[in-house]
């Protein structure tokens, strides 16, 4: 098979994951409802979210260089990035365990504990999920996606039903116990150590270049978990429950960005291009392609939404009628933000491409601070709730978005001018 072919088996998988892992949400809002024990789990995985980003800085930083060593051979030079990622991967989960505990207690402490666990092996299983896509095995990346979903669903009944456990934690602990199931899994099919080396080499684990490019990209993508977890705060703050409806109203929306990952394809394509104006005909294609699958799901989304009734759904779940109301409009609203994600993502890698990063850092930063007064503002001041917060995010995504593009714009108009006074 070409690579086409086995990148479409994967996103086969992705999306039949997502489905399972609709499921998987759905037990969860089954088994707890719209409560603030839900709020506490949520909370907790916002948290973990910035962790969550090292395998997709890693990949932005080192993907060339892996791929080098796998069609290499060179396997002791692979077990030292393997090292180097696990030594940060282990050193932010530790970290974040020692920091939380200053700020958060009983439920949302627990779970954020766990889930930091959880993220460690989440993080391992994505540098080999990385090894794996270079060597073009995408049956098992397709395999790990649709079965972590399926393990956690079992674990949560056998939890909740089977031994009568009934805390919020099962939620996290269910994703802990699939993850290193599956991290056996995958190690089966690299059949080489990656995280152990016979010879370790200092300047592949500390290596001042790379830690200023490791610090740099994990901060400009942080920006945008900051934005998650001050959602996540607000909503918190709010009677119980809200976090949870701010959570199921973007799940779908999110569910399909997720289920949609072009974004390693979209890069390898731009190691073809030599100049903006190259990147942005990429981009315009890429874009163009997304907009015939995208435009129809949104659609379908926002006319199956108006469909729905209160009384319906208190039929499966406990909901109040001001928690419906905003449930409906938090969708509506991530219904708008799904193409605007798409297009942060790759207005993102643009910019690394290009070593545009420093162009980013203020706007990101304007961004975090604007991100927190408009939650201040429709949530404290004029009182809209969860339906609030989702436009205040509406608003930060679609600055970050107009500002990079236009600021691309400039770039390329500077770059002709150039080409034609050379």
């Amino acid at each position: 098979m070409d690579y086409k072919s086995l990148f479409k088996i994967e996103i086969l998988f992705k999306v039949l994951s997502k489905g399972v892992g609709f499921g998987k949400s759905l037990i969860l809002l089954f088994l707890f409802g719209f409560t603030k024990a839900l709020d506490s789990y949520y909370l907790a995985l916002s948290l973990t979210g910035i962790i969550l980003s090292i395998p997709v800085v890693f990949e932005l930083l080192f993907m060339g260089e892996l791929k080098d060593k796998i069609e290499g051979n060179k396997l002791e030079s692979l077990q030292n990035l393997g090292l180097q990622f696990l030594t940060i991967a282990a050193t932010c989960s530790l970290l974040s365990i020692i920091a939380v505990c200053f700020f958060y207690q009983d439920d949302v402490l627990s779970n954020v504990i766990i889930l930091l666990i959880w993220a460690f092996f989440f993080n391992l299983n994505s540098f080999i999920i990385l090894v794996l896509r270079i060597k073009q095995q995408y049956k098992a990346i397709g395999w790990y996606f649709f079965f972590f979903p399926l393990i956690i669903s079992v674990v949560l009944f056998l939890s909740y039903y089977g031994f009568n456990f009934k805390n919020s934690i099962i939620a996290s602990l269910s994703m802990l116990v699939s993850e290193i199931i599956l991290i056996l899994f995958l190690k089966s099919k690299v059949r080489s150590r990656l995280f152990i080396a016979e010879k370790i080499k200092l300047k592949f684990v500390f290596n001042k270049k790379r830690l200023s490019q490791i610090i740099k990209s994990f901060s400009l993508i942080s920006a945008v978990y900051i934005i998650d977890v001050t959602d996540k705060s607000f909503s918190y703050n709010l009677e119980g429950g809200y976090t949870t409806v701010l959570i199921y109203g973007s799940l779908v929306p999110l569910m399909v960005r997720q289920a949609l990952d072009f974004k390693s394809v979209f890069y390898h394509r731009l190691q073809y291009s030599y100049s903006i104006k190259s990147d942005l005909k990429i981009f315009y294609k890429t874009l163009k392609w997304l907009f015939y699958i995208i435009a129809p799901i949104m659609l379908g989304l926002y006319i199956v939404v108006q469909f729905i009734e209160l009384s319906l759904v208190n039929k499966f779940i406990d909901i109040t009628n001001n928690q419906f109301n905003d449930l409906i409009q938090v969708v509506n609203v991530y219904i708008l933000i799904l193409p605007i994600y798409i297009i942060w993502d790759m207005m993102y890698r643009i910019y690394y491409k290009n070593d545009y990063l420093n162009s980013l850092f203020l706007i990101m930063l304007i961004g975090v601070v604007l991100n927190y007064v408009l939650n201040y503002i429709f949530v404290n001041v004029l009182f809209m709730k969860t339906s609030g917060i989702a436009l205040s995010t509406f608003i930060v995504l679609s600055l970050y978005c107009s500002y990079s593009f236009g600021l691309l714009k400039i770039k390329e108009t500077n770059e002709l001018k150039k080409i034609g006074n050379q």
